[in-house]
């Protein structure tokens, strides 16, 4: 289901889901609205009873039981109210945040390759972590600052005007000014702190970006740089905030200069209807503290009308996640795909990167089950390409890619990608426990049946060398791991996976000769049975393979054994001869 990515909407989708609570809230802050105004009138009822009173005379329970019961009841229905609201909350705003976290996170993690890509990792985060914060304060705002203070703001209008209409008018002229002037620079302040808002996130991006690459920064001795490079977005945000911060306070000085007057007419008219005979003793307290009350609520809803727009702001940009519709997707109906032997076809495809030339053009070409097949050739040849099309990184534009007579794209891509197990060239682990980034190649996985797939990648040695053993977490990306041992994790965890496809994306490049050699003895043994693919830089790892496909320009311009592709001294045989220490250089001469 496609989420709503514009605010208003989205917070709608959410609170349908928990209406029931939201309305239960709704009524407890309703009885607090309805106490706050009617507390001053209680005791407007006993100063009047007071003034035409003697001392002595009656019970105090007989003179006063209206004003003390009125007071009594209102309270208690609303501490009752309020306590169920607090319950109610406690239990809706988590679930509430949890609902929206959790959709928005699957959406964003099925985006392409090419979007995390062109994205900063720290970027999507913080928006992540901003639309549940800014919708539960929206959600509070809009509650307790636009609903409740509004229902206040009504029954207090009510109340006044049982002394006087002129209350009600200066109280309603007031308000309006206040909340008009608020309106009137709302969209100037929301500007201003939505520049600061996005100069706040691309601040929080580049700090990710340099602390993940802590490892280079070091390396090159270039601590000074970004401190430098950094400060000039933390310049930008202090300069933005300032921006935003004074924008806001010469609407404060307009807010209180309004407040004054209203102060003062209120007193006026006091005066003047007590010198006028037309209000009671009792009327003094009713509308002074009813006033003051409600100077206090309008300033906070003004205040919160900023924040509510304000968390609106973030709120609308950190949904641009869900403006970005995902390139690749599963389609309507999608099959689950069922892999048993792992035949691969290339039916006719093309494919070309927007705003390219096509890569391939009616590509043809059949994989039988368990062959073992090389892909070489220069890069940007297409051979990572070919590969990336059979996981469905990349969707083709004509033709079809078939496993086992069935078409990947009318397949699921998580039955597509459990049925693919990959080694890549430099594998990347969660900084999570060793037993855990092995097991994730199956989770059901055994802890035998995880070391067991450790010892075939010849990595349990090291693993029991470490403090922890399976238990040591291997730090952010696998940092605290040598390239090599990351790699034998890597392997361990495609062995694990035991899916029917496998692709290796020169898999032992990182290893020294020893390991590498008991490696190829794993890989060989793992590949029996099995469809592999495998990316080669190193052309004398080939030599295990049934048939190698040399690329050029997205064709494939031969094929064959090595020794045949040897012998025929043709394309690879010149790729052979140009390799340096053993290794394919980028591109030709």
């Amino acid at each position: 289901m496609q989420l709503p990515h514009k605010a208003v909407p989205f917070l709608w989708h959410y609170a349908k889901l928990y209406k029931w609570q939201f309305l239960t809230m709704l009524v407890g802050l309703l009885m607090w609205a309805i106490n706050e105004c009617l507390f001053p009138y209680f005791v407007k009822l006993m100063v009047d009873l007071i003034a035409a009173s003697n001392p002595g005379e009656g019970s105090i329970w007989a003179v006063f039981a209206v004003p003390i019961w009125g007071i009594v009841i209102t309270w208690l229905f609303m501490e009752i109210a309020m306590r169920t609201y607090g319950f109610v909350e406690v239990y809706t705003f988590p679930k509430f945040k949890s609902s929206m976290r959790g959709d928005v996170f699957d959406y964003v993690k099925g985006q392409s390759l090419n979007y995390f890509s062109q994205n900063l990792s720290g970027s999507i985060g913080s928006k992540i972590a901003d639309i549940p914060r800014s919708s539960q304060h929206i959600m509070e705002n809009f509650y307790w600052h636009v609903l409740g203070i509004g229902f206040a703001f009504f029954i207090t209008l009510i109340v006044m005007a049982q002394v006087s209409l002129l209350f009600s008018f200066i109280t309603l002229t007031w308000c309006a000014a206040h909340l008009g002037i608020t309106i009137y620079y709302l969209d100037e302040i929301n500007t201003k702190i939505g520049n600061h808002y996005q100069s706040l996130v691309r601040l929080n991006g580049e700090t990710v970006d340099i602390i993940a690459n802590a490892s280079v920064m070091r390396l090159f001795a270039r601590i000074p740089f970004e401190t430098k490079r950094l400060g000039k977005y933390q310049r930008t945000e202090i300069e933005k905030s300032k921006i935003a911060g004074l924008s806001l306070q010469k609407v404060n000085l307009i807010r209180g200069a309004l407040t004054a007057v209203f102060i003062f007419l209120i007193t006026y008219c006091l005066l003047l209807g007590w010198h006028a005979q037309w209000i009671t003793p009792g009327d003094f307290p009713l509308v002074a503290m009813s006033s003051f009350n409600l100077i206090g609520l309008i300033w906070h809803m003004s205040i919160s009308l900023v924040d509510l727009f304000n968390d609106l702001g973030t709120l609308e940009g950190a949904l641009t996640l869900l403006k970005t519709e995902r390139e690749i997707a599963d389609p309507q109906d999608a099959l689950k795909l069922e892999a048993h032997q792992g035949e691969i076809r290339y039916d006719n495809v093309n494919f070309r990167y927007r705003k390219n030339s096509p890569l391939f053009q009616n590509l043809s070409l059949f994989i039988k089950a368990g062959e073992r097949v090389g892909l070489v050739g220069f890069s940007g040849s297409g051979k990572t390409s070919f590969v990336n099309l059979l996981l469905r990184e990349f969707d083709i534009n004509g033709g079809q890619i078939l496993i086992d007579g069935q078409n990947i794209a009318d397949a699921t891509l998580a039955s597509l990608r459990s049925n693919i197990g990959v080694i890549p060239q430099d594998p990347s682990l969660f900084h999570r426990s060793i037993m855990e980034n092995i097991r994730y190649g199956r989770l059901d996985a055994t802890d035998e049946e995880v070391i067991e797939a450790a010892k075939r990648a010849h990595c349990h040695e090291f693993i029991m060398q470490l403090e922890f053993g399976y238990d040591t977490t291997v730090g952010e990306r696998g940092l605290r791991l040598s390239g090599g041992q990351r790699q034998r994790l890597a392997i361990a965890r495609a062995i694990l996976k035991n899916a029917p496809i496998l692709v290796l994306d020169e898999a032992t490049s990182a290893l020294d000769s020893a390991t590498e050699k008991k490696i190829h003895d794993s890989l060989e043994e793992l590949m029996v049975g099995r469809t592999t693919l495998v990316v080669a830089h190193r052309l004398s790892t080939l030599k295990m393979m049934d048939r190698i496909l040399v690329f050029d320009k997205g064709q494939i311009v031969e094929e064959g054994s090595q020794k045949k592709l040897l012998a025929a001294k043709g394309r690879f045989a010149h790729l052979w001869e140009l390799q340096q220490e053993g290794f394919l250089p980028d591109k030709e001469g």
